[in-house]
């Protein structure tokens, strides 16, 4: 009789674990939500929003997107990494997903989450005011080196992908230069800092300063990725002249830990597919993006390889948030 009822039991349980809609490879059942850490309106929001539409079309299901912002986002992240690890909650994440945990003892780590596909990328930009002399990134340097502690560089804060970016600069030299870090609320008071000379270059995003330098009031002096960009096909990269550089800027999706690849799977084909629609990919190119929809494995790596590349610059030069 014993044996009857644990026979019994486990055909019951059995059953019940083939009604489960992710064991039949039906996720998802229900609407996904996606946590923006950071106010609506900003790059990271406006790239969901564009390929929301699409998602939701590939997964049959509602994409509830839910800005979360605050603390330099780590309560929306906060947030996400506390969610069940089913794949109806997920994170949009950039940059500031590797670098937070070098800067701030209350960011969740990225081994807290688990990699589903980074979407886009796009280099930063190494802008300075059209009056700087300096027109070259080997002149910059030399300028740098020549006005030890003169020279002012802006950023959007401490830490942030445009301070990180003048400090792997300065480390193509053997000696470190010293230069002024100048840091702006926002991107916005950043590039008028720039229009009304009030610093003497940046890295920066293309979107908010090619406007100004089709005007001729900015000059593109290098951009960081390991290609000319299409927008700009006459400005070298920083690797023309400093081989091996890179400062890209990039959007992806992460899952709580644990999430079961086969929905980390799913979610990363339909990502995939939401971005190369002909529309979505129209939108972002004018922005700027490349589109990656990169593999939940290929993303893994490249985000640990980040942090471990930036942590360390974060470190040796004792970056500090105020």
């Amino acid at each position: 009789m014993a044996v009857r009822v644990s026979l019994s039991l486990f055909s019951v349980l059995a059953f019940a674990a083939m009604l489960m809609p992710e064991a039949r490879g039906q996720y998802p059942n229900k609407p996904v939500h996606i946590v923006v850490p950071f106010p609506a309106g900003g790059g990271l929001d406006a790239v969901m929003r564009i390929i929301q539409p699409r998602l939701a079309e590939q997964l049959g299901k509602a994409i509830i997107i839910e800005n979360k912002g605050g603390a330099a986002g780590i309560i929306g992240t906060t947030h996400a990494s506390r969610a069940a690890p089913d794949g109806y909650t997920l994170l949009a994440v950039f940059d500031s997903h590797v670098i937070n945990p070098h800067l701030y003892k209350e960011a969740p780590d990225i081994d807290a989450f688990d990699a589903v596909t980074m979407m886009v990328s796009l280099p930063l930009v190494l802008v300075a005011n059209a009056s700087f002399p300096a027109n070259t990134v080997g002149q910059i340097l030399a300028l740098a080196k020549a006005k030890a502690g003169r020279l002012t560089y802006g950023s959007t804060g401490p830490g942030a992908p445009q301070h990180l970016g003048v400090l792997l600069l300065s480390l193509s030299h053997r000696e470190r230069i010293d230069m002024i870090h100048v840091p702006f609320k926002g991107g916005a008071p950043l590039v008028q800092a720039m229009l009304s000379n009030e610093v003497d270059f940046t890295f920066t995003f293309p979107s908010g300063v090619l406007p100004h330098i089709s005007a001729g009031k900015l000059k593109a002096i290098a951009v960081g990725g390991r290609q000319r960009m299409a927008q700009l096909p006459d400005v070298p990269t920083v690797a023309e002249t400093i081989p091996g550089f890179e400062l890209m800027s990039w959007l992806g999706i992460v899952a709580p830990k644990g999430v079961p690849a086969a929905v980390s799977d799913r979610i990363q084909r339909a990502v995939r597919q939401a971005l190369t629609a002909s529309e979505a990919q129209q939108r972002l190119t004018v922005m700027g993006y490349m589109v990656n929809a990169s593999t939940p494995e290929e993303f893994s790596a490249f985000m640990k390889t980040e942090s471990e590349r930036l942590g360390k610059v974060i470190r040796d030069f004792g970056v500090k948030v105020e």
